[in-house]
């Protein structure tokens, strides 16, 4: 969507399936079978985000990231 208002847009937007910011609700039972932390995808996006910055390397295009849930 935002190629199509802008082309030079630098927006990207990427989908966590099954993941919430309340990663401390995983801990209650019902909560580990339905979703997956969030945790890790922030800190492998902030990764991601500081080799754009330092190093120019491109970034990823937006997406919906899958996930695998415990339950």
């Amino acid at each position: 969507m935002n190629r199509a208002t802008n082309i030079t847009n630098t927006v990207r937007y990427y989908e966590i399936l099954n993941a919430h910011h309340l990663d401390t609700f995983n801990n209650f039972p019902g909560f580990n079978a339905l979703f997956v932390p969030l945790h890790h995808y922030y800190f492998a996006a902030l990764d991601v985000m500081y080799n754009h910055l330092t190093n120019g390397t491109p970034l990823p295009p937006s997406q919906v990231v899958p996930t695998t849930r415990a339950g």
